[in-house]
């Protein structure tokens, strides 16, 4: 009896408690917030979308717009949950052509928040507002506004503070934020977006569908140069169209945020999709570098699901095989179009190399060109059949020849490169092959590890400092890591409004990879925050650098210099492998150099 009497108990849920485990759901951090919101304000027929954020949206986050507006009988409705104006029929749940249609978004915000809800309809004089605490009301009274709805968040996550231990800084939350904001303004050409983050404008864009109007967009997302390189594209296919903008191989990134993928107006992370994008560009780009691109997929609403994640972030296809044959050969035909896929590349013009005496240290400056080495033609005289006669000299003196030693270093004797990217080397076990970047890259990460552990990080100042002049938005992410760059090396300096100059670097890396170095390191904050470990932060930054401060790939190398690094990959430990994780170097025996020719 006393056992049946624990036994738990079907009941149910409170409805407040409901509303809060939907928020876990739904809100996930103040970027999730800000897009239920703004979602809301484009289905409710708004062209200008002002949204305000303070400590990342932790303190305040508020959407103001100029939509339709609620009545107050309505905004009432509203926080209830499953009340929506956007879905009446299990029909219309597979034909959804909204944003939003659940009817979760407001319920479970006002569960978690301080919530002040206030709206007029452009056929009002006056609009209410409705004020909450952790889910129950507080006041609800007439106000004075403008026709639309402002919506304002105080205090997320007050009633669940355990949420509050997995957000992140306030600079990482709030550059989700951005992300958000800069997706939908590429989305919406005719909507207005303005963004403030802690009372400074960060992006303002004006509704238009013109060619200017969409290179600003384009430009304030991607950075200056983007719309003057990007290719247009549009096209048809059974019944999908896509259209958008791809960047050239020369503007991809070090990770796929700036994929950009929208089905039917909603930004998704898909798989399918992906993969299809990541095939076409398969041949351009290394496997750790992901496209610069904006993608609208439109097709009928029957033809796709939106109703599979509860952020409404992934979408799945009636036809997914379709889907990705149009987007595959779509893309295709695009770059392809612009002579970047599938049309022979125009001819590299032709550069005299600054003459230049190698040395065996490999100097800082790695990717500077060298003379190439000279190589004699054999004699014509020479054949396969007969090799030459050597010339036999004997001792002047008949006595025993003492034994030399043998010179049998690990990785053997440079024969060559291949590529100009792998150098091929000969040792007594057989053939060595190397990749020069990637066996290079261990050799200066290992130093850079052993010069930060002994706190003497040997910078060098540019001769002719780098300019970065960024979108507004990317000039926020970077400013609060300044002084971080700083203490591993790299020097920049705000210079004007939305520009910063690198002035210095470490004296491994190469100066003109810059800026490419400090966004790279700039992402590698933003995920691991001022909070993770520092070791292991500071050697992600120290594998960045170490990437950018190697020999690159199609670098020439004196055989002088190839066998200087097979010099130092032997005396730098863990080499075998580099700081991402791919081999340095390839060993080739007789029994594997015999396989090779079925010769057993």
């Amino acid at each position: 009896m006393d056992d049946l009497d624990t036994l738990p108990v079907i009941q149910q849920l409170p409805e407040n408690l409901a509303n809060q485990i939907a928020a876990g759901e739904v809100v996930e951090r103040p970027a999730s917030v800000i897009k239920e919101l703004v979602e809301n304000s484009l289905d409710a027929g708004a062209n200008r979308i002002d949204v305000r954020v303070d400590a990342g949206g932790k303190r305040l986050i508020q959407v103001s717009d100029n939509g339709h507006g609620m009545t107050g009988e309505q905004l009432r409705l509203a926080i209830k949950q499953h009340a929506t104006s956007k879905l009446r029929s299990v029909e219309e749940l597979f034909r959804i052509q909204t944003l939003g249609f659940r009817g979760e978004a407001l319920p479970s915000i006002a569960s978690v928040s301080h919530l002040v809800l206030e709206s007029r309809p452009h056929d009002h004089d006056t609009g209410m507002a409705l004020q909450l605490e952790g889910g129950q009301e507080v006041s609800f009274a007439p106000v004075v506004m403008p026709a639309g709805t402002r919506i304002t968040v105080r205090r997320l996550f007050f009633s669940t503070p355990a949420r509050l231990k997995f957000m992140k800084s306030d600079n990482t939350e709030a550059g989700h934020v951005v992300d958000f904001c800069q997706r939908m303004s590429l989305a919406y050409p005719d909507v207005a977006f303005r963004l403030q983050l802690n009372e400074r404008e960060v992006m303002a864009v004006k509704a238009g569908q013109s060619e200017r109007a969409m290179k600003e967009r384009l430009n304030n997302v991607f950075g200056p140069t983007f719309a003057d390189h990007c290719i247009s594209f549009r096209g048809d296919h059974e019944f999908a169209r896509l259209s958008g903008w791809l960047g050239v191989p020369a503007e991809a990134r070090s990770s796929a945020n700036a994929m950009h993928i929208f089905v039917n107006g909603r930004w998704v992370r898909d798989r399918l999709l992906n993969a299809a994008i990541r095939e076409v560009y398969r041949d351009l780009l290394p496997r750790d570098r992901y496209p610069a691109m904006v993608m609208f997929l439109e097709m009928p609403p029957s033809e796709v699901d939106v109703n599979v994640h509860p952020a409404k972030l992934e979408v799945r296809f009636r036809n997914q095989g379709v889907v990705f044959a149009a987007v595959k050969r779509l893309l295709g035909n695009a770059l392809a179009s612009q002579g970047v896929v599938g049309v022979p590349a125009a001819p590299l013009p032709v550069v005299r190399p600054e003459f230049q005496t190698p040395t065996a240290t490999l100097p800082a400056a790695v990717s500077r060109p060298v003379a190439p080495p000279v190589f004699q033609h054999a004699p014509s005289s020479y054949s396969l059949r007969e090799p030459p006669q050597l010339p036999f000299n004997p001792p002047r003196r008949e006595e025993p020849q003492q034994p030399q030693p043998v010179w049998d270093p690990p990785l053997g004797e440079a024969l060559g490169q291949v590529f100009d990217s792998f150098i091929i080397a000969r040792n007594r076990q057989g053939l060595v092959i190397v990749d020069q970047h990637a066996a290079h890259e261990r050799i200066v990460y290992e130093s850079l590890k052993r010069a930060y552990g002994e706190k003497k990080v040997p910078r060098q100042k540019l001769l002719i400092p780098e300019q970065m002049p960024l979108p507004p938005a990317e000039a926020e992410r970077l400013r609060p890591w300044v002084a971080e760059l700083a203490a591993l090396g790299v020097v920049v300096e705000p210079f004007g409004r939305d520009t910063f100059v690198v002035r210095e670097l470490p004296v491994h890396v190469a100066e003109g990879t810059a800026k490419e170095l400090v966004w790279q390191m700039v992402e590698e904050l933003e995920a691991t925050g001022r909070t993770g470990a520092l070791q292991e932060r500071q050697e992600k930054m120290l594998v960045t650098m170490a990437c950018h401060g190697s020999v690159r790939f199609g670098r020439r190398m004196s055989v002088m210099e190839m066998n200087a690094l097979l010099r130092q990959i032997e005396a730098t430990p863990l080499a075998d492998w580099c700081g991402h994780g791919r081999p340095t170097h390839v060993q080739l025996n007789e029994e594997e150099l015999r396989k090779l020719f079925n010769r057993r």
